[in-house]
């Protein structure tokens, strides 16, 4: 049999990409449609939206790490949760697959000045050093909430929650959608998901529990040893990720 000539190669096989491209074009396009309507579908019988999170930075920590990189750590802690709460929300409902996701639609934003002024106030007035968050100053920021989003404000040191004198990693007031973190500007081990996990179950009512290898330990007086929920506490958490309209 004869060679074919190269130029005949090529169109031939221009001729072959350009089919699969259409192709794959036709598929995608079958496949968006197969999304709208399933959406169309959904939203006849009510549809539901995931319900953002929101971290707001304090202004002392991005002076000494830029809010990009603030961004980048904290949608990799988010990511981290997210894989998290997929695998024993599995298990704790006998299912498989991940239908609701906390890590859609997170923003990042640095304090604006109404949450840098009131927490200067909180300090005068607590006479605490600059950073420390006392009970005032955490009141404070449980009351600058929005019903549109889950908000996670982050600072460096946390002196006290729920009344306890003791300094703490995160405080969250129960049944409201604020939540504390205290990160002094480190890098952000996988615990941090942990707490921001268990931090997010306070806010649909979940409580501490005393078995090390539940996500709702307390964290003391022995090290956590687990991160499982039951089938109550994993119902609890779909009402964190969605919203009725």
């Amino acid at each position: 049999m004869g060679r074919m000539p190269i130029s005949a190669f090529r169109v031939k096989n221009q001729g072959q990409t350009e089919d699969s491209q259409c192709r794959r074009r036709v598929r995608f396009r079958a496949a968006r449609w197969s999304v709208l309507l399933a959406g169309m579908s959904a939203g006849a019988q009510g549809s539901t939206m995931i319900q953002p999170l929101h971290f707001f930075v304090e202004d002392a920590l991005i002076q000494a790490i830029p809010l990009a990189q603030w961004n980048d750590r904290l949608l990799r802690m988010v990511a981290r949760a997210d894989q998290l709460l997929c695998y024993e929300m599995n298990r704790a409902e006998k299912a498989r697959g991940c239908d609701l996701r906390i890590g859609e639609g997170v923003k990042v934003t640095p304090f604006d000045r109404s949450l840098e002024d009131g927490l200067r106030r909180t300090w005068s007035e607590g006479k605490t050093a600059p950073g420390a968050l006392n009970q005032d100053g955490l009141n404070f920021l449980f009351d600058q909430t929005d019903p549109s989003e889950r908000r996670i404000f982050v600072v460096r040191r946390l002196l006290s929650c729920d009344g306890n004198r003791v300094e703490a990693l995160a405080c969250t007031r129960f049944f409201e959608p604020a939540t504390v973190l205290a990160f002094d500007g480190q890098l952000f081990p996988i615990d941090n998901a942990v707490t921001l996990l268990h931090e997010l179950g306070h806010q649909v009512g979940l409580k501490d529990v005393p078995d090390p290898h539940s996500l709702m330990y307390r964290g003391r007086p022995v090290p956590r040893a687990g991160t499982k929920m039951n089938a109550a506490e994993a119902a609890a958490f779909r009402k964190l990720l969605t919203l009725s309209w």
